[in-house]
């Protein structure tokens, strides 16, 4: 089927370009009018009809189909005027029944008249459509819950935010789910098509994570889907507060510490890393230790140096000069060394000879 497109050229209707085309639909169309008129007998008369427009700023235009673009019996008019808002659209000699359709650019107000007038045969049919175009996707926000909020009571409240800024919201499509059950009813009504909506409800919620999610269309079946995820925990013991996956009634034995939790790694820093009621195992920290010999010799105990080296906290004192004190004064692991003690020695001749032994000094510099 051929159809006949008349398009306006310039702001004057008279100015139009005739061409044998297919008619292109918009990317995104929504309707903001459309009815089909039928002639009826008696004179000709004018229809007055009214409509609203949420937002003028689209590209508008007025598309005419003369009887039916799908059934070629539907009786066609012999002409026919339009006028918008005062304004002529359509003059009695842009149509007639060998055209199909006639599409042109309009304008349009937020209140609008438009008022049309068939001439034809008794049963001739027109259908007018006032059509606007909107290819950008609604917003939709959920302002509360905020994501992966914690609620310590049941009662949860829930704000939903949607926006379209050409064609509007329609409320046809709306949906609003917790999980996989449909909760739309529970929330403050949405009825008649609008820009702009926001939507709350308090939810009485038993322990666990949530999902809130929704999905709407505009006018122009453009979709915006959006989710938000929340626990409510009512026992603050099941309450993961350091974000480690385990919370207190799970053996988490310290909730603000990221880093301790059933199972963690052992490390050596003075805490029980992974909840099993020691401290530090396996690196036997405490165990009394000592460093350094003879007079150097220092006591400790085992310590942590890092997270994973411990070692004894004793310090060995420093070498001395070796003297004969029956210590080891220079840390050698001998006893006065350089010094002769013990070995055999003798006084006195005769029957007055007697043996004996080296020994230190008095003041520890020789034996005698």
């Amino acid at each position: 089927m051929t159809f006949k497109k008349i398009i306006a050229l310039g702001i004057a209707l008279s100015h139009i370009l005739m061409v044998s085309l297919p008619s292109p639909a918009f990317a995104a169309e929504f309707f903001v009018f459309q009815k089909t008129y039928v002639r009826d007998k008696g004179t000709p008369e004018t229809v007055e009809d009214a409509f609203g427009v949420l937002n003028v700023d689209s590209d508008w235009i007025l598309r005419v189909v003369n009887g039916s673009l799908e059934d070629d019996e539907v009786e066609k008019v012999s002409s026919s005027t339009i006028t918008l808002n005062g304004n002529d659209v359509l003059l009695p000699n842009q149509l007639n029944r060998n055209i199909n359709l006639v599409e042109s650019p309009i304008s349009v107000s937020s209140l609008n008249t438009v008022e049309t007038q068939l001439r034809s045969k008794l049963g001739g049919q027109l259908t007018v459509s006032i059509i606007g175009q909107d290819n950008n996707p609604p917003a939709a926000q959920w302002s509360a819950p905020q994501a992966n909020a914690v609620f310590n009571s049941s009662n949860v409240f829930a704000q939903l935010n949607l926006s379209d800024d050409i064609s509007g919201l329609d409320p046809q499509s709306f949906h609003i789910f917790l999980g996989d059950d449909e909760i739309t009813p529970e929330f403050s009504p949405f009825i008649q098509p609008a820009l702009s909506v926001t939507l709350q409800t308090n939810l009485n919620l038993a322990d666990g994570v949530h999902t809130l999610s929704t999905q709407i269309d505009d006018l122009a079946g453009n979709q915006a889907q959006a989710s938000v995820t929340f626990s409510v925990v009512t026992d603050p013991n099941d309450i993961d507060q350091d974000g480690d996956g385990f919370s207190p009634n799970a053996g988490d034995c310290d909730d603000q510490d990221l880093d301790v939790y059933p199972g963690a790694d052992e490390v050596c820093n003075g805490i029980d890393d992974n909840c099993d009621m020691a401290v530090d195992e396996g690196f036997n920290t405490g165990t009394s230790c000592s460093d350094g010999v003879g007079a150097c010799a220092a006591s400790g105990v085992i310590v942590c140096l890092s997270d994973t080296t411990a070692a004894c906290n004793a310090v060995a004192g420093a070498p001395q000069a070796e003297i004969c004190d029956d210590l080891d004064n220079d840390c050698d692991g001998t006893i006065d060394n350089g010094f002769d003690v013990g070995l055999g020695c003798s006084a006195g001749v005769g029957a007055c000879e007697s043996a004996g032994y080296l020994i230190c000094s008095v003041d520890g510099t020789a034996t005698v």
